[in-house]
């Protein structure tokens, strides 16, 4: 890493329930929360939660519609 350039933090959501993309399967899912060190998240249609490493999460394209529950 460059020493001149600051690192960015990763990205947090705002709210629970906050549309984002998971990073690794670049699909759009529900952010349910943080539990030990980990982001927590859900496929949008429902499922089980999967735990995401922070760094792991972007915020989703804005399409007009609500971004969170």
């Amino acid at each position: 890493m460059d020493p001149g350039v600051p690192s960015r933090a990763p990205y947090r959501p705002a709210v629970i329930g906050q549309l984002v993309i998971d990073l690794k399967s670049g699909g759009l899912v529900r952010y349910m929360g943080e539990w030990c060190g980990l982001m927590w998240v859900r496929p949008v249609g429902g499922g089980t939660e999967v735990p995401v490493h922070p760094g792991g999460l972007a915020p989703a394209p804005d399409s007009g519609r609500s971004n969170s529950i």
